[in-house]
């Protein structure tokens, strides 16, 4: 059976996420803050992680940020191999900035969330999207057109 970890300090939202995820055939466990999740990953890996980004101690995010969770998700090989390439599908690049995208990218392919990709014309924002849409789990479907907003 597929296993849940909701990370949320609102109680009565991680009653409700934990209750509709159940209803799914989850096992699912609950956490208040980070130091709670950490806790609960360290007892049973999460096959689905929903995280609230603002927490008593830090963000959500800085759950990804942690090497015990992110060596156990599909895109872990893509992260270990990324620092000796600078090559990452159709993106090149050594530098800092890069290595913060293909980082953002293979955070959340993994995921099922809406990706927001904005910078300036040429940037490669199209190259970004179809990154993100060739490491999700939709890969084998076709890709939905990529809107790119201009800031």
């Amino acid at each position: 059976m597929p296993h849940a970890l909701v990370v949320d300090d609102d109680m009565d939202s991680a009653t409700s996420m934990r209750d509709l995820i159940a209803s799914e055939h989850f096992t699912v466990a609950l956490a208040h803050n980070l130091r709670d999740a950490r806790k609960q990953i360290s007892l049973q890996q999460p096959d689905v992680l929903l995280l609230d980004l603002r927490l008593p101690d830090g963000t959500g995010m800085d759950l990804l940020a942690d090497p015990e969770l992110v060596a156990n998700s599909e895109v872990a090989a893509f992260t270990t191999h990324l620092g000796s390439s600078g090559h990452f599908g159709h993106l090149w690049g050594r530098s800092a900035p890069m290595q913060r995208i293909y980082e953002q990218v293979s955070r959340v392919a993994g995921t099922s969330v809406t990706v927001f990709i904005t910078g300036e014309s040429g940037t490669g924002k199209e190259v970004v999207a179809q990154m993100v849409h060739d490491l999700s789990r939709r890969r084998s479907r076709p890709c939905p057109t990529a809107r790119c907003v201009v800031r």
